[in-house]
């Protein structure tokens, strides 16, 4: 979701232990310390043991897709190819997706292209738009976005479409607007990942949502999964808005647990959010009492799945959203649109949709995740 404090929204993760439930797919700007760790015990730590974790993405099938794009391209001359990556905030989460347009970028300048990494100085619709806007008057062939919200991006996108810039979603669908397509996490499923570890950890009980934006596609789509895929006996009774800050996410977190002390997980939508629910969790001393599902792999988010505190973590693939998003804007610019999508869609998991999959991360696999992150120079996401 994507999107995220401290990274859309592409791998989740889910985690089962403390009270907190986190999604990611989301990004924003804040950024949080969880404390020291804690292990989970009792019947949390038991039923977190049956979640089964997944390494496995779409990796491969994205590389098969990379290379017929650079055959097409190999010939071309791509001095006109002018790109921009558009994230919805500032934040280490895109560290990862940095890292994969980097990639991509390094073979297409060696043709002649171009191409910007930008975040928004504040995760706000009003200075993306205004990022996006300048962006369209310098001469790019094309940018990628990741909303902040996607009611703001209608007029820019409209405006950019019109001056024959290809515009591409990532991180976050921008459904009823003139992107192309979309390339990132299939967030309804991987709320269903996050919703299927919940009820296995917990059961049955109460559990609150929290996220960084109630309007963004991603959050939706996220929490719509989670609801689908949970048992009868799990029900959400809340959900809240942190408005992208991990200050207002642990306050959040800590009064729904005083006002409901029966609470039996959390499930947080936001990257940030796991470290969030995992302060709240300690905070309240109900360690091992309530189960945190959460998104993404923070560095606060990855030491409490470590520890036992987080039971899982749902994960993005934001390496590949990067990676993929530069080939696809320089695809449009050189081949033209049509030739564009009949080698995309093919690849498409939906319509519309390239899926770079979804992960669960729990302790067993951790190791897995942490492997793919130093491949890349990263520790975490």
């Amino acid at each position: 979701m994507h999107r995220k404090s401290g990274r859309r929204l592409l791998g989740v993760a889910v985690l089962a232990v403390g009270t907190a439930m986190v999604v990611a797919g989301c990004t924003s700007t804040a950024t949080g310390s969880s404390g020291g760790s804690t292990s989970s015990s009792g019947a949390n730590a038991s039923g977190a043991s049956q979640i089964k974790g997944s390494s496995s993405f779409n990796d491969a099938k994205l590389d098969e897709l990379t290379k017929k794009i650079q055959d097409q391209l190999g010939s071309k001359d791509l001095s006109s190819v002018k790109i921009a990556m558009v994230t919805n905030g500032n934040s280490s989460y895109w560290n990862e997706a940095k890292a994969g347009w980097n990639a991509a970028m390094t073979w297409l300048k060696g043709k002649g292209a171009s191409g910007q990494f930008e975040e928004p100085t504040q995760s706000t619709a009003s200075a993306q738009v205004s990022l996006l806007e300048t962006l369209t008057t310098q001469g790019y062939s094309g940018w990628g976005v990741s909303a902040v919200t996607a009611q703001s991006l209608t007029t820019p996108i409209d405006q950019a479409v019109g001056k024959g810039l290809n515009v591409i979603a990532f991180d976050s669908p921008l459904p009823g607007t003139k992107a192309e397509f979309y390339i990132g996490t299939p967030n309804t499923d991987a709320g269903c990942n996050a919703g299927k570890a919940m009820t296995q950890a917990i059961g049955s009980g109460d559990v609150v949502a929290i996220s960084g934006s109630l309007t963004a596609a991603n959050t939706q789509q996220r929490v719509a999964g989670f609801k689908k895929c949970m048992g009868s006996k799990v029900k959400v009774v809340q959900v809240l808005n942190d408005n992208q800050d991990v200050s207002t996410a642990v306050s959040s977190i800590q009064a729904a647990i005083q006002a409901n002390p029966d609470i039996k997980g959390v499930y947080g939508v936001y990257s940030y959010d796991g470290g969030a629910a995992g302060q709240a969790v300690r905070a309240a001393n109900k360690v091992g009492k309530i189960t945190i599902v959460a998104d993404d792999g923070e560095a606060d988010t990855v030491a409490d799945v470590k520890s036992g505190l987080i039971a899982a973590s749902i994960l993005q693939r934001p390496y590949y959203q990067g990676y993929m998003l530069a080939y696809a804007l320089a695809a449009d610019k050189a081949l033209g649109h049509d030739a564009t999508m009949s080698l995309f869609q093919p690849y498409f998991a939906s319509s519309g949709t390239l899926s770079t999959g979804v992960g669960v991360m729990t302790k067993a696999n951790e190791s897995d995740f942490s492997d793919f992150w130093s491949k890349i120079g990263l520790k975490s996401q």
